[in-house]
């Protein structure tokens, strides 16, 4: 479903939506394409910055999942939830 909807809208907040369900799938290398089309069109919400640098993080990207959820965090509008999950990642 996630993917007819990204072939009707190719929009960055498609791209993190998807991103984001394949993350949640454990799909780690597939959810980073999504991730990175998003950012390349300049998309810095910080919902899907903290998206992105989970991932990264799975990924074992640390430098970049620490810069990509400080950016999140530093926004202040992340959820309470998000903010202790992005804290837990960061150590």
């Amino acid at each position: 479903m996630a993917r007819k909807a990204l072939a009707k809208a190719d929009t960055p907040d498609v791209q993190d939506t998807l991103g984001y369900v394949l993350y949640r799938m454990r799909r780690f290398d597939q959810a980073q394409p999504h991730f990175e089309s998003a950012y390349k069109a300049n998309f810095r919400d910080p919902e899907f910055l903290f998206h992105m640098g989970l991932n990264e993080s799975k990924l074992g990207q640390k430098d970049r999942a620490r810069e990509l959820l400080e950016k999140a965090l530093t926004s202040g509008d992340l959820s309470p939830e998000e903010r202790s999950e992005a804290h837990k990642v960061l150590g």
